[in-house]
């Protein structure tokens, strides 16, 4: 397989990973945002994904967001949206994924973790 390919083919892992893991956080908390209660369209990762690849698909890090909310954190900086997030989830739940955060896997998002994550978020474990 050539390098192109091989790119090809991750992008399409990834876009399925992420709509399944997008999909099962939204079902599972029935399409209510997370920090406001109002309809939840989005998930917001916790631990950044650009910081913290390797929570990509960690249902823990995933928040059930509305745009508004959304919005309120990625643009505006509001530092409220994480404080109600850990507050309803507790100060174990935070202290775990923040461990979870630190420990930076060496080799990561090459086809063979994507296929795996993929596999993993399809049989929804977390």
């Amino acid at each position: 397989m050539t390098r192109k390919e091989e790119h090809k083919l991750i992008k399409k892992i990834e876009k399925q990973a992420d709509t399944k893991w997008r999909d099962t956080i939204l079902e599972e908390n029935n399409y209510k945002c997370e920090v406001c209660g109002k309809l939840a369209n989005q998930v917001h990762h916790f631990f950044t994904k650009g910081q913290n690849g390797h929570l990509r698909y960690d249902f823990t890090n995933g928040i059930p967001i509305c745009r508004s909310c959304h919005f309120r954190h990625t643009h505006l900086g509001d530092p409220t949206i994480h404080a109600t997030v850990i507050k309803k989830r507790g100060q174990k739940w935070y202290n775990k994924l923040l461990a979870k955060s630190k420990l930076k896997p060496t080799s990561f998002k090459n086809l063979k973790w994507y296929q795996q994550q993929l596999a993993l978020v399809e049989k929804g474990i977390k």
